[in-house]
């Protein structure tokens, strides 16, 4: 008696763990990934990539303006794969929404997937750096920094060439400090490039800003 006793106990306490489990699950869902947005459905692989279907729902994704943002970052953001991150990107840039949230988002991917940032992962980070340089404005600029000190040249070339497109003051002075202890040629060449860019918008805008005689 004593042993069925012990044996309906257990029960008991092994049913109400298992209610326990099920009450939290149910509490706390799974994380969404970025599998899990529709997004994902119109980032085929290249075999499929000129499906009519597909396109036809691109084009409407992109005319919505932010309709898709949160997926498309999500997928930009966590993808392993950067072919796919970099079409999702693609999208983004296209898209009619406010480019100023996906800037901020960009910036954030940057930080965080640069330093580890090899192989195909590379092309993702210059293709960012090309999307928040076109999205964004001066100061977004500063963001791209930490590229001048990549291990791969290229890295380093890109976020150059996007800083002397857009950057001002802080970029041309990272760029100078970097040009003092990287001295490869294509590096030197590059990164003295974008300080005359530098150099020759910010005389521009100090000529248009001046008071007529």
């Amino acid at each position: 008696m004593h042993t069925k006793h012990q044996l309906k106990i257990s029960h008991a306490m092994f049913f109400l763990m298992f209610v326990g489990i099920l009450s939290v699950s149910a509490e706390f869902p799974a994380q969404k990934t970025y599998k899990d947005y529709p997004e994902w459905k119109m980032l085929p692989d290249a075999v499929d990539f000129e499906d009519e279907e597909i396109e036809r729902a691109r084009q409407r994704l992109i005319e919505k303006g932010e309709a898709g943002h949160e997926g498309l970052l999500a997928i930009v953001r966590e993808c392993e794969d950067p072919r796919m991150a970099c079409r999702a990107l693609g999208l983004l840039r296209a898209s009619r929404g406010d480019k100023r949230k996906v800037v901020a988002e960009l910036k954030e991917v940057l930080a965080a997937r640069l330093p580890t940032a090899v192989g195909p992962e590379e092309w993702l980070m210059t293709d960012i750096a090309e999307a928040v340089t076109d999205m964004g404005d001066e100061d977004d600029m500063d963001a791209l920094i930490p590229m001048l000190s990549h291990p791969v040249l290229r890295v380093r070339v890109i976020g150059a060439w996007c800083m002397g497109k857009r950057g001002g003051l802080q970029a041309k002075a990272a760029l100078e400090e970097a040009l003092t202890r990287d001295r490869h040629p294509r590096v030197q060449e590059e990164f003295g490039k974008a300080i005359a860019a530098i150099e020759s918008r910010m005389a521009e805008k100090d000529a248009e800003e001046a008071p007529a005689p």
